[in-house]
């Protein structure tokens, strides 16, 4: 049986990234699948090790909330826990422990994220693991969500503080859990003072998958945007529901120049949503 879910899986996330490989939507291509993530967190870009564990040096950041993942040379900077969420489980142990944002300082994170992990597919009531208890793509990593504990239903990070000579970002990827047709996500350049906007629910149309089903796998996907004659600086994610739960976000800078160590100031953050888009001139 076991043997027979893995080549589903396999099947699947194949499948899903031929159809989505040929769309290419106002200048940004959009594909789903990935790789299985050797640390529990369900899965991962293929453009990092399968272990999360990565060099920034070649060009992708990643941030996986998860202290157990930080990248090779910040493992001495200290997490943000400022958006952890401070529940209990039944039994009184922390739901946030070893949970943070692994890098941040020039990138500005504003809104309404939480950030938890347990180990367990329980959503406390705020948000599931991506993946839920499926076997192969459950997360029991930490992760990020959407709404957290405070007010409003968006999250804004701005990269600019941290972009030099006009770079900007050309891939993002992210674990995408349980997926909802009330999430979207709004990329903004601020050089040329346009933004792209993109919709879950033509994203769960094109794969398939049930609106806040947690551990199907046709809902709990791996995204990955490639930017073509548009890149961003800064994106907003809007989510009137509980919740947009996301992990394992990759980041490609345009020039692939990154930082020493002590200047970076990565958040990757998360998608909600995904596949429409309209192009807006402000």
């Amino acid at each position: 049986m076991a043997f027979l879910k893995n080549k589903y899986l396999s099947a699947l996330l194949g499948t899903t990234l031929l159809l989505a490989a040929n769309q290419g939507v106002a200048g940004l291509i959009i594909t789903t699948g990935g790789q299985v993530a050797t640390d529990g967190s369900g899965l991962t870009s293929s453009f990092v090790d399968a272990s999360n564990k990565i060099d920034p040096t070649n060009g992708y950041l990643i941030e996986t909330f998860d202290a157990a993942t930080k990248m090779i040379g910040f493992e001495g900077f200290p997490q943000d826990k400022s958006f952890n969420w401070s529940g209990l489980d039944e039994i009184g142990n922390a739901v946030s422990a070893g949970c943070g944002v692994n890098s941040s300082g020039s990138i500005s994170v504003t809104g309404n994220l939480g950030v938890k992990g347990d180990g367990t597919s329980n959503d406390h009531g705020v948000g599931a693991p991506p993946g839920g208890n499926h076997a192969t793509i459950g997360d029991k990593t930490c992760f990020g969500f959407t709404p957290g504990e405070g007010t409003g239903n968006t999250v804004t990070v701005d990269y600019r503080g941290f972009l030099t000579g006009g770079d900007k970002i050309d891939y993002l990827g992210f674990y995408w859990g349980s997926i909802d047709a009330y999430n979207n996500f709004t990329f903004f350049d601020s050089s040329t003072n346009t933004s792209e906007t993109l919709l879950g629910s033509t994203l769960l149309a094109q794969s398939g998958g049930t609106p806040g089903n947690q551990n199907g796998l046709e809902s709990n996907l791996y995204i990955n945007i490639k930017f073509e004659d548009f890149a961003f600086d800064s994106f907003m994610v809007t989510s009137t529901g509980v919740a947009g739960e996301f992990d394992n976000i990759v980041v490609g800078l345009q020039s692939r120049n990154i930082p020493e160590p002590a200047t970076i100031a990565m958040f990757g953050l998360a998608l909600l949503g995904l596949m429409r888009i309209k192009r807006t001139h402000h």
